[in-house]
């Protein structure tokens, strides 16, 4: 949370494994391997500029984060 929160690129990639991926359905992306993540989440970090996580659970058991616009 606090790497995303502070746009720490490098601490926040370091948290994927080497062969971490992400996709976004129903978009048709998938990014792969920490030097892509790297560079997508470097392009793309305006998108989250002000948003902070609360931490929340799924399905009342399961951790998980909610994103809000804390602006």
């Amino acid at each position: 949370m606090e790497a995303f929160e502070q746009f720490d690129i490098h601490a926040l990639v370091s948290l994927f494994h080497e062969e971490g991926c992400m996709s976004m359905p129903p978009f048709a992306m998938w990014i792969g391997g920490q030097e892509d993540l790297s560079a997508f989440i470097a392009l793309t970090r305006w998108h989250c500029d002000g948003y902070k996580f609360l931490p929340t659970t799924v399905n009342g058991a399961y951790p998980a984060l909610a994103q809000i616009c804390a602006g």
